[in-house]
């Protein structure tokens, strides 16, 4: 179950990833063109939740059920801060991940919150913006990138 699990948690990644970065363009766009907020942006906006959601939730069940390491990290407490590899994958990682998906959360009810009204849709371009751009450099500094101690591939293929 760890491996199909794994996979699915590792090519998610990239539709969290992509969907982010166009979530920051679009928002960009917006709020430099002042264009109005429509219901195809409410839109894209849960669809990256659902992706995120999805993600982390994946990313749960293989932290507290499935992966060698979060087994090892919590066996022996007391070796996760001396050990790089036991640290990010029991606590970095998920942690970090998990803040994210809270993140996201605060800024979609603030944005649901920004009036609608004409002229008006600058401030949610702008809240987006700044959300999905913060949101995504937190979540880039707990991916494991190829190179680091702890670094995976960047694409997993089934074994």
């Amino acid at each position: 179950m760890y491996e199909p699990l794994l996979l699915i948690h590792s090519w998610t990644r990239w539709i969290v990833l992509i969907g982010l970065v166009f979530l920051f363009i679009r928002s960009l766009q917006g709020w430099i063109k002042q264009t109005e907020w429509t219901e195809g942006h409410t839109t894209f906006v849960w669809a990256v939740d659902q992706a995120l959601g999805y993600q982390v939730l994946f990313g749960i069940l293989i932290w507290l059920a499935l992966s060698p390491f979060s087994k090892a990290g919590f066996a022996n407490p007391s070796e996760i801060m001396s050990n790089p590899l036991l640290f990010f994958w029991t606590v970095r990682h998920p942690l970090t991940m998990i803040l994210a998906l809270g993140f996201f959360q605060i800024a979609k009810a603030r944005l649901k919150q920004l009036p609608t009204s004409a002229g008006a849709s600058v401030g949610k371009f702008k809240w987006m913006t700044i959300s999905a751009g913060a949101i995504l450099i937190l979540i880039a500094t707990a991916i494991p990138w190829p190179g680091l101690d702890y670094g995976r591939a960047l694409f997993r293929w089934p074994t």
